[in-house]
């Protein structure tokens, strides 16, 4: 009996150790236990279930909080939710030119901090109150985090201190947050997830990080790169409905031009090409916040397949009077067909800059594709050509897209002029 009982405690164990961890080189309290021959099959749990629908029952939605130039997005139901990054936009000057590219590299970009700096309280208690008192939200089961950025993970400290959240998910760099969320004074219970596994699922649903299907060594590769193209790109399927959000995915790794630089790492890699194009997506947040390095294959992958995104989602804003407090004078969408700059860079790349023509020629002239949850910059709405798939009347609001349930309603959208600036609980 007591070598039954080894044995089953060494399978469980073998098992337990099966699910890998990539760790980015600077990351040296974390081995990779994987055999680099194998990197094409191996990376991550096994399988295609985030590619299987889920039916949730009663209330369910979407949301794209109005947080300036971040991402803060949830699948809510009922009283449940599951947070695919948690960030707030930063401050900083007003910038409503036509590109950011007059910026300093490292004031016009999100931290890179080996401490995860987390976003004051008064900053960040609006998203607290949106998620109790206008989403109902009472548990998170879980947070997903893109990549290693603050305006994806800067109001983590105020949701662990303010709801019972399961677990989290950490990006590909996670050296230091299991030791950030454990010492916070809700999050000593909290699980910290740090493999960057393929395929997870919380509350029920099935969510695939297609950026895990990489090769070992393109993932070893973008350990180093910038941490926009470390971004995991989360997918999954409800009730009926697939979404799509790639985080801070770039095609180059320069965050200022695409010329002379190389593809990054994991968008180089064909299995996740492929897996990009495998089936087509209902709801689409273009990566970046929309910038000039917003990866385009992306939208040109989803733009070939025979059914297009019905609803396109920017999470962004141009650094207006308004919105300097959460903007970090960033200017997102980062749309440039008429300036001279901008004539220059198209023409060393034609994709760089120009988001909304390649949406609008992937994905086809649809009235009012494009939701923004800030302001557009002069550079779009100066264009006549994109005042059709623009959906201007619903500029700096928070987007719900309610999902049917056994076919009993119809999918919509609504539409809540609530932000992180006016603080309205609508």
């Amino acid at each position: 009996m007591k070598k039954f009982v080894s044995i089953l405690g060494s399978l469980s164990l073998t098992m337990a150790s099966s699910s890998l961890l990539v760790s980015c080189k600077w990351n040296n309290d974390v081995t990779n236990p994987r055999d680099a021959s194998n990197n094409n099959n191996n990376c991550g749990s096994e399988g295609n279930r985030s590619r299987n629908n889920v039916n949730l029952e009663r209330t369910t939605s979407f949301w794209v909080l109005s947080v300036g130039n971040a991402n803060f997005t949830f699948l809510q139901n009922q009283d449940h939710a599951v947070i695919f990054d948690v960030g707030v936009g930063m401050s900083g000057q007003v910038n409503e030119g036509v590109s950011d590219d007059g910026l300093d590299h490292y004031s016009s970009k999100a931290s890179e901090t080996g401490n995860w700096k987390m976003d004051s309280t008064d900053r960040t208690k609006w998203v607290v109150d949106y998620m109790k008192n206008v989403a109902h939200v009472n548990y998170i089961d879980a947070i997903l985090i893109s990549h290693k950025h603050q305006d994806h993970f800067s109001g983590l400290k105020a949701i662990v201190n303010n709801f019972d959240v399961g677990t989290v998910v950490a990006p590909m760099d996670s050296l230091g947050l299991e030791t950030t969320i454990h010492a916070l004074s809700n999050g000593k219970n909290i699980k910290v997830d740090t493999n960057f596994d393929r395929n997870y699922q919380f509350m029920g649903v099935d969510i695939e990080n297609i950026s895990a299907y990489a090769s070992q060594e393109n993932l070893d590769e973008a350990c180093g790169d910038n941490p926009n193209s470390t971004s995991a790109i989360w997918r999954f399927a409800v009730n009926n409905k697939t979404f799509l959000l790639p985080g801070d995915m770039q095609d180059h790794d320069n965050w200022k031009t695409n010329l002379k630089t190389n593809k990054t790492p994991i968008m180089s890699d064909l299995t996740v090409q492929n897996k990009i194009k495998e089936k087509p997506v209902d709801v689409y947040l273009p990566s970046h916040h929309g910038s000039a390095n917003s990866s385009q294959s992306i939208t040109f992958a989803l733009g070939a397949l025979q059914i297009k995104p019905e609803e396109v989602i920017i999470s962004g804003t141009t650094a207006t009077e308004y919105w300097k407090g959460y903007a970090n004078a960033l200017v997102f969408p980062d749309e440039r067909p008429t300036s001279e700059l901008g004539k220059k860079n198209q023409t060393e790349d034609p994709n760089r800059g120009k988001v909304i023509y390649n949406i609008k020629q992937s994905f086809g002239d649809v009235t009012g594709l494009v939701k923004l949850t800030g302001v557009a910059p002069k550079s779009v709405t100066s264009v006549a050509e994109y005042n059709n798939i623009m959906d201007y009347d619903h500029q700096n609001y928070t987007f719900e897209y309610r999902l049917t349930t056994n076919n009993t309603s119809e999918n919509k959208m609504i539409y809540h002029n609530a932000n992180i600036v006016n603080k309205y609980l609508v």
